[in-house]
C-alpha cells in the first residue's frame, strides 16, 4: 500500500529519525501508539516542509543534505 510517506523511505532523514525513535522506545522515554512508519513519516514529512520553506532544502533532496550541486562556493 503506498503512503504519502514512501518518498522519505530509504533516505537519510528517514533513518535518522526512525533510529531516534527507536532509542526512545527503547529507552521507555515513549511508546509508539501507531505504526513506526506513520510516525517516521510524519515527522520526516513535517521537518522537510519546513527546511524546504526556510530554504534550507532543495525539493529534490529529502534527506537533509546539501547535494554537491547546491554548493555556491565554486
Amino acid at each position: 500500500m503506498n503512503t504519502p510517506y514512501d518518498p522519505y523511505k530509504k533516505t537519510e532523514l528517514w533513518n535518522v529519525i526512525s533510529e531516534a525513535i527507536d532509542e526512545l522506545v527503547e529507552n521507555d522515554d515513549l511508546e509508539e501508539r501507531t505504526t513506526h512508519d506513520h510516525i517516521v513519516g510524519y515527522l520526516c514529512q513535517k521537518v522537510s516542509s519546513s527546511l524546504m520553506e526556510k530554504g534550507e532544502l532543495s525539493s529534490g533532496n529529502r534527506t537533509g543534505r546539501k547535494s554537491k550541486d547546491d554548493d555556491s562556493s565554486d
